[in-house]
């Protein structure tokens, strides 16, 4: 069995290799998600895990290579994803660069050329070039970078939107081939090695290698006998503890003194003696022989959701201009910041706090409270969250309308104390609230007119095409799957929809459409596996659903038959909240508590 470890850069590239496994029956292959930066902290696992072979790929299989002695095989990039990638780009209506090493974005230049599909390329040499290569590419106006995953996270920091150059089954069973070969070469090569070891533990002599910290790399039978090192690694503290005078024979060796001469030890009985040299440089570090003898006649020879985040704001899963059409978060959310979002279950309201932060460059922390009849200890540790916030930190709060009106009152007095920027959620219009008695004055007035709306997917279906372009290659990443697009008739299905979850109702079909799709576009057939067909035109020319209409799937579970039975009751009642709860019989603090049960 050949055991091989997998550091895949994003984890679709995990999920891809666990359908694989059938087809890679001789490996026991370890996965780990991992891009470039992560990679050197993980070396003395990786060294120490007894693995044949490391399968990476881009500048972290290269960066591995310098630095481990375990083989690597890179995952090529082969016409298939080069052909997937360019599909998936092709009349995107933005401009378009790619940013990588040569031997990554080559491919991709030839197919381009050939098939006149327009894209800008910035080829680098080294990680280093990448932020200046971004900052470049934002001056020009490009709207999607595309690269590795290293260029992707350092996109986001520069907030530009990212698509990953993933890779195919067919690359991948390639780089697993690949590692057959090279783990045959290695193993003849262990075989070579292992029987001169053998031939070293046969013999009197005591033979060991270490470096000019006094780090032993080897030592034969003998050497291990005569300096206790028997059963034991090579633990360098336990070693020159034992014998500190090692540590000055290391020095004298670093400096170009070599013991061609017996040098007496007489901290080992019987007394021995010692030789030592240099040995040829391996990987750039200057290693050092070691020879002992028995001296002798002859010569002998030796409810709070935190996101702590580091520099920049981490990129929502969709761009703000396809995501949130005229309510773009730019330049809206400084320090000590007071506003209102509003819209209905599912417009992602997180997704565009999250963007407002990424577009004014804030850092810090992003603090998502959901308050649910909080009681006088979890407001006073909230009042404490809140007043060590700083200014680099943002509160995004939701449940406000539901609490008691003396809780309302501490939560305001509370963020007009806090420096952090804060960012109050609703699912109706804050006035109408108000009006309605269930929002405090003094939590109005802290926002007042500074309300940002976020429009329901139903009245924006001509941004639908966009947004599921982007989800397409979010899903792609997630799920290892390489599909380029969706059939006219899926399209159509989906613009007749209605979406009463919104965004998160889309993001979650998209990526189940993905995950069972069988050829490289989506078809109907996904529509009738996912309960879906004959949505188009279930509704009015719209897309809404007139009172009587709602489609509920009854293959599924009571729970999710309970929350689609909701959404239809509120959706034909305008998505007014009392309403809906007279007609299902329940009173409306039920209704609210199953919506958040729900995370509706």
């Amino acid at each position: 069995m050949i055991q091989a470890l997998l550091i895949a850069p994003y984890k679709g590239l995990l999920e891809l290799t666990s359908h694989l496994k059938p087809e890679l029956h001789d490996f026991q292959v370890t996965m780990v998600q991992a891009d470039l930066s992560e990679v050197l902290p993980m070396l003395g696992k990786i060294e120490s895990g007894g693995y044949d072979v490391i399968i990476s790929r881009g500048g972290t299989a290269r960066l591995l290579r310098r630095h481990t002695q375990v083989p690597v095989v890179e995952i090529p990039i082969s016409g298939y994803d080069i052909i997937r990638i360019l599909t998936l780009l092709k009349d995107c209506g933005v401009r378009v660069e790619m940013i990588g090493f040569r031997s990554v974005i080559e491919g991709f230049m030839a197919v381009s050329g050939i098939l006149s599909i327009d894209i800008h390329y910035t080829v680098i040499s080294d990680e280093s070039e990448v932020d200046r290569a971004l900052a470049e590419a934002q001056a020009a106006g490009t709207g999607i970078v595309v690269g590795d995953a290293v260029t992707l996270r350092k996109a986001r920091e520069h907030g530009l939107e990212g698509m990953l150059i993933t890779s195919g089954r067919e690359s991948l069973l390639d780089a697993f081939a690949q590692a057959r070969q090279v783990r045959a070469i290695a193993q003849r090569f262990r075989r070579t090695c292992a029987m001169y070891e053998e031939l070293l533990d046969t013999v009197e002599e005591g033979f060991a290698v270490l470096d000019g910290q006094a780090r032993l790399h080897y030592a034969n039978a003998s050497f291990r006998r005569l300096y206790g090192l028997e059963g034991q690694d090579l633990d360098p503290d336990a070693w020159t503890s034992r014998h500190p005078w090692m540590t000055e024979v290391a020095k004298c060796l670093s400096q170009g003194i070599i013991f061609d001469e017996a040098m007496p030890i007489r901290d080992v009985s019987p007394p021995r003696a010692l030789y030592a040299g240099p040995l040829a440089a391996e990987g750039g570090q200057d290693l050092y022989f070691l020879r002992t003898g028995v001296r002798g006649g002859r010569r002998e020879e030796a409810s709070v959701r935190m996101t702590a985040v580091s520099g920049m704001f981490p990129s929502p899963w969709l761009p703000a201009h396809a995501a949130f059409g005229d309510a773009q978060p730019a330049n809206v959310l400084g320090a000590r910041e007071r506003l209102a979002l509003c819209g209905e279950p599912g417009t992602g309201k997180r997704l565009w706090t999250e963007a407002a932060c990424q577009a004014d460059g804030r850092t810090g922390l992003l603090l998502e409270l959901r308050l649910q009849k909080p009681g006088e200890q979890s407001l006073k540790r909230l009042r404490q969250m809140a007043l060590l916030a700083d200014e680099s930190t943002t509160l995004l709060l939701s449940g406000l309308a539901g609490l008691e009106a003396a809780h309302q009152r501490t939560i305001a007095a509370m963020l007009g104390e806090t420096s952090a920027a804060c960012v109050l959620a609703f699912e109706q219009e804050p006035s109408l609230l108000a009006e309605e008695g269930r929002l405090e004055p003094v939590l109005y007035e802290l926002f007042g007119e500074r309300v940002i709306r976020l429009q329901p997917l139903r009245e924006r279906r001509e941004e639908l095409e966009g947004l599921i372009r982007m989800l397409i290659t979010k899903a792609n990443e997630a799920t290892g799957r390489q599909i380029v697009g969706m059939q006219p008739e899926v399209h159509e299905a989906l613009k007749g929809y209605s979406w009463p979850r919104n965004l998160l109702e889309l993001a979650e079909t998209v990526e189940a459409f993905v995950t069972q799709a069988e050829g490289d576009y989506i078809d109907g057939k996904a529509l009738a596996q996912l309960g879906l067909e004959g949505r188009a035109g279930r509704g009015s020319e719209y897309g809404e659903k007139q009172p009587g209409t709602g489609h509920v799937n009854l293959n599924q579970t009571l729970k999710d038959i309970e929350r689609d039975v909701i959404m239809a009751v509120l959706e034909e009642e305008q998505m007014n909240q009392s309403k809906a709860a007279k007609r299902l019989g329940i009173n409306r603090a039920t209704l609210w508590r199953k919506l958040k049960q729900n995370d509706l």
